[in-house]
């Protein structure tokens, strides 16, 4: 008897013992800092975790929200709706089985506050919810991957408090350090999972990128994204500049087309045809900001702005330039851009004289033929531009199609380059593969002199007449002048006579000439008429628009 009374005490100390534990961990500690503990990344009391089967208000069971039974029924007679364990008790005395439907309990329909798309509707059909991949020998998939249910501690963000939403690392290092180990994570250098990009090298090791974090050049500390972070305009200005991964990805929405791996800003499998600057499903659940231009004119920003959630798959609606906008505009910063930078939506106004068509096609009135997409009489049927931009027109393009790593085969998207601006290819004034990478090499730095009547495609080419000189062979490949000593070199005409490295902005669009003829060596120019700092004015007959 005596031994049975030893065994009852032990039973019932150790089971004190739990208790006090898991109010060291549950209740205590850093729980009740947590959105499952009843407070927000601000420190405002809200709900916290709560599940309705398991009545707060219940005869004999009271269960106030934030309480740890609305996830561990430490005994079995709380119960609730969900199914019985069967063979015994669940793993950690979970009401069900320690998958993401345990989540989803919550974590769906009206309950979908935390993060849009959070829930088995959306996050099922993302690039995360679906893969098979594993990653620590366990899914990629669930959703304690990236989440502690519980609250995380990262020194990097606070001693005390708990990551916000409640990950397992603070902001990016959650993607690209997960485990603690710098570069580790999912889409770290390491270890990762089959199918995910490496993105952590294309910050850590390149000379120009987003700013992550204080060790990438960010300006502010960790944690500056907070769930009251509205869209609205000023959100993001000079004076407190910020950008995380979650600005431009959605992790619990953000798909592919099909392939492991391949969430690319490309429409490749998309039911739109590429070139295009609708948005790809790798920013699906983002949100961007799309300018009203009626009566706006340089230098003048657009101030009405609309905003675009991205919810849907191949909404025509959303484009990439409105995440961009988001951040590089007058909506972002107002009238006071950060220093160096530009602002994107003066630039890319299609009122202007030139642009690249990021915002709207060439074709599209007002009309603008800065370069021939599509063969005519006017261009002798010759085509200007390379692949994917030779085909019917109109013709638009992403904000990624220029900036982005400069090694092909990386991660698409403007996340890292080791050249300024973050461009996929030299920034140099003595560099022309920039804008021969669209522009065809044929007919703007043809080997050879095409030779007086054999039509290129170009304007400047042998359609004109009174010069001939007037070509690009004569200035590029025999001369050896670069494309911005006459294009987008700077959105001043300007006296110099020799080439400057790219200026911010000057390749977007500007509305001192048309034909982005706003190079350094320009003095003025008009269709026929150009006055350069390196010769003499200069008239001949322009080809047909």
């Amino acid at each position: 008897m005596k031994k049975i009374l030893i065994g009852v005490s032990i039973l019932i100390l150790i089971t004190v013992l739990a208790f006090k534990l898991v109010n060291v961990l549950g209740s205590g500690g850093s729980f009740t800092k947590t959105e499952h503990g009843g407070t927000d990344v601000n420190s405002n009391s809200i709900t916290g975790v709560y599940r309705s089967s398991v009545d707060k208000t219940a005869t004999g069971h009271p269960a106030a929200s934030g309480e740890c039974v609305h996830c561990h029924e430490e005994h079995a007679s709380i119960e609730g709706s969900e199914p019985a364990p069967t063979g015994g008790p669940d793993d950690y005395l979970l009401f069900r089985a320690n998958d993401n439907n345990l989540c989803y309990e919550c974590h769906t329909g009206s309950l979908n506050r935390i993060w849009p798309g959070s829930g088995a509707l959306n996050y099922d059909g993302s690039g995360h919810g679906s893969t098979t991949a594993l990653y620590n020998s366990r899914d990629v998939k669930l959703c304690v991957q990236c989440h502690n249910p519980h609250g995380a501690i990262d020194t990097d963000y606070s001693a005390t408090n708990p990551c916000p939403r409640m990950t397992k690392y603070i902001e990016e290092k959650t993607c690209l350090s997960n485990g603690g180990s710098a570069g580790a994570g999912c889409h770290g250098s390491s270890g990762n999972p089959t199918g995910s990009k490496n993105i952590y090298s294309l910050f850590y090791s390149k000379t120009y990128r987003h700013p992550l974090s204080i060790a990438l050049g960010g300006t502010t500390v960790p944690g500056t994204h907070s769930s009251t972070e509205a869209q609205t305009q000023g959100w993001n200005p000079s004076t407190n500049r910020h950008v995380e991964c979650v600005d431009c990805h959605n992790p619990h929405m953000a798909r592919n087309y099909g392939t492991a791996g391949n969430s690319t800003h490309t429409a490749t499998g998309a039911t739109y045809p590429a070139p295009t600057n609708i948005a790809s499903r790798a920013l699906l659940g983002a949100w961007g900001v799309e300018p009203t231009y009626t009566g706006i004119v340089w230098p003048n920003p657009p101030t009405i702005w609309t905003m675009r959630n991205f919810t849907t798959v191949d909404d025509t609606a959303n484009k990439e330039y409105q995440l961009c906008f988001k951040c590089h505009s007058y909506f972002a910063y107002g009238n006071t851009p950060p220093s160096g930078y530009t602002d994107q939506s003066i630039e890319f106004n299609p009122n202007n004289k030139s642009f690249h068509p990021v915002y709207q096609a060439y074709n599209v009135a007002p009309l603008h033929t800065n370069s021939y997409t599509t063969p005519s009489a006017n261009n002798g049927n010759i085509q200007t531009m390379a692949a994917p931009f030779n085909t019917t027109s109109p013709k638009t393009m992403y904000c990624s199609d220029c900036h982005g790593s400069e090694t092909d085969t990386d991660p698409e998207g403007p996340h890292g380059s080791t050249n300024q601006y973050i461009i996929v290819r030299s920034t140099s004034a003595t560099n022309n593969t920039l804008c021969l990478k669209c522009h065809l090499n044929t007919v703007y730095a043809p080997a050879s002199n095409p030779g007086s009547g054999t039509e290129t495609g170009s304007r400047f080419d042998n359609q004109t007449s009174g010069n001939n000189s007037a070509n690009h062979y004569n200035h590029v490949t025999s001369r050896g002048k670069f494309c911005r000593d006459c294009h987008a070199g700077a959105q001043t005409l300007s006296t110099g006579n020799s080439p400057v490295a790219l200026a911010p902005g000057s390749a977007h669009g500007t509305n001192t000439v048309t034909g982005f003829l706003n190079g350094v060596n320009i003095n003025t120019y008009t269709p026929g008429n150009c006055d350069p700092a390196c010769h003499g004015n200069q008239n001949y007959t322009a080809g047909v628009e």
